[in-house]
């Protein structure tokens, strides 16, 4: 099965492309504005020496429950099933 960019026409279309993203790009830019540079090798993080410590010491079960029953209560559940998420968080 042949892939997408193995037909022949696909580099000259993705050229044609980039070539009218950027004209489109020009003409929405205001004069006297630099055009944004092009994207180049992603950039490495440098580690950071430090430990990251969470806001909250909560465990997993916790943490996957508070939003859900915060969502919930947004969304108007039933009282019943918020206590028992409460119950089961306790």
């Amino acid at each position: 099965m042949p892939q997408q960019n193995d037909h022949p026409d696909f580099q000259t279309m993705q050229q044609q492309a980039i070539r009218r993203v950027r004209e489109m790009q020009e003409k929405a830019m205001p004069a006297g504005v630099p055009p944004p540079e092009e994207p180049s090798a992603p950039k490495q993080q440098q580690p950071q020496n430090r430990p990251r410590t969470p806001l909250f010491h909560l465990d997993s079960d916790v943490s996957l429950l508070l939003p859900l029953l915060l969502l919930l209560s947004r969304e108007g559940a039933d009282d019943a099933l918020l206590l028992a998420l409460l119950y089961i968080m306790a």
